[in-house]
């Protein structure tokens, strides 16, 4: 899995051990947002790229497992992301 987002590297490292653990993972879903969030195309690719705790957000989503229970966070619908993944 590629991770295009600059703020994910120093050079051609990537920042932090989560990234990078993340990145050899096997993508088993699209990350789906919630119907609140409004962030497409260049919009959303500018949020994500923003800082690296986003970047890891969005391979947490791709690579992770659904959560049978939700976070507090989930449960406020707080977050830009439909489901609840660890």
């Amino acid at each position: 899995m590629t991770v295009p987002w600059k703020v994910a590297r120093n050079a051609r490292k990537l920042k932090t051990r989560t990234i990078a653990k993340l990145k050899q993972a096997t993508p088993v879903r699209e990350p789906l947002q919630r119907s609140t969030t409004h962030c497409t195309g260049k919009r959303l690719d500018e949020r994500i790229g923003s800082k690296a705790a986003n970047v890891e957000s969005i391979l947490i989503q791709i690579v992770g497992e659904v959560s049978h229970q939700e976070c507090t966070n989930c449960l406020q619908n707080d977050g830009p992301w439909a489901k609840c993944v660890r």
